[in-house]
């Protein structure tokens, strides 16, 4: 009889039992990933690109917020802004001086910036903000408008006071003239203009009364106020006219109360009369 081969039914099966696995801190060092092993390195960089792009995506968007809030905050102060000169500038045009200057206060005596020396003031026209300039709690207006036939561009400073903006620059110009040039000064509502230091007044152009100074009568002008404290008032333009005149009371007698001066100058001898020339002869 042939000998049984293995593995066959009439042998008991054979089984090889396989080692258990080594613990994985026992594995051969050469199963991981070696220090600047390609694999390694590779992993390291996907981890640090990804790490870098997800902080670009934060810094951009945290940038995008901040850039975002500060447009709606600088828009929100140059509305405020353009709504406040237009009122100080509306203000001015609708003849309401008390209004402005409680707006903006002035330095120096308003006598002249209130309702009733506006009403009869040609007012300015065609106003407008050109542009706001901020600088933090600080900020310049541009305005313009036309007075007379002048148009003026001023600007403006303002402030933000506990979250609300005023401006501090008035459009009122300090008019200043010179009596011993000009002779009287014109005057408004019985107030003379341009005397101790100046007289301000809101832009627009101003009818002056008329003025008697005894033997002189000098007619009303019209003083043409542009706001701008870096122009002066120039007399000549004013078409100021002065004409002579004197009162009928006063001509009669004229040359009776001549000739009584004359002769007693003469024979005082203290006037041009020779003595002895005869006074009172008419030729």
């Amino acid at each position: 009889m042939p000998p049984e081969q293995p593995g066959t039914a009439a042998s008991p099966a054979r089984t090889v039992e396989a080692e258990p696995a080594a613990p994985a801190d026992e594995r051969d060092e050469e199963d991981l990933p070696r220090e600047g092993s390609g694999h390694g390195v590779a992993r390291r960089r996907l981890i640090v690109g990804a790490v870098l792009a997800a902080l670009a995506i934060v810094g951009g968007s945290t940038a995008a917020i901040v850039q975002g809030v500060q447009r709606a905050v600088d828009d929100a102060a140059t509305e405020a802004l353009t709504a406040v000169a237009v009122d100080y500038l509306g203000a001015i045009a609708e003849g309401r001086g008390d209004a402005a200057t409680a707006m903006v206060p002035v330095d120096g005596p308003a006598r002249l910036l209130t309702d009733a020396a506006r009403a009869a003031a040609a007012r300015i026209q065609e106003c407008g903000v050109e542009a706001v300039e901020l600088d933090g709690d600080s900020a310049t207006v541009v305005v313009d408008f036309r007075s007379g036939q002048r148009r003026v561009e001023r600007r403006l400073d303002a402030v933000r006071q506990d979250g609300t903006w005023r401006l501090t620059t008035s459009l009122a110009e300090r008019v200043v003239l010179e009596e011993s040039v000009i002779g009287p000064l014109p005057r408004l509502l019985d107030m003379e203009i341009g005397r101790d230091g100046g007289t301000l007044l809101y832009p627009g152009m101003y009818r002056t009364e008329a003025i008697e100074h005894g033997f002189v009568q000098i007619s009303p002008v019209t003083l043409v106020v542009d706001g701008d404290p870096r122009t002066t008032v120039d007399f000549q333009s004013l078409g100021w006219t002065v004409a002579w005149s004197a009162p009928t009371d006063v001509l009669d007698g004229a040359p009776e109360r001549a000739l009584s001066h004359a002769t007693a100058c003469q024979s005082a001898g203290s006037c041009a009369v020779p003595p002895g020339a005869l006074l009172g002869a008419c030729a």
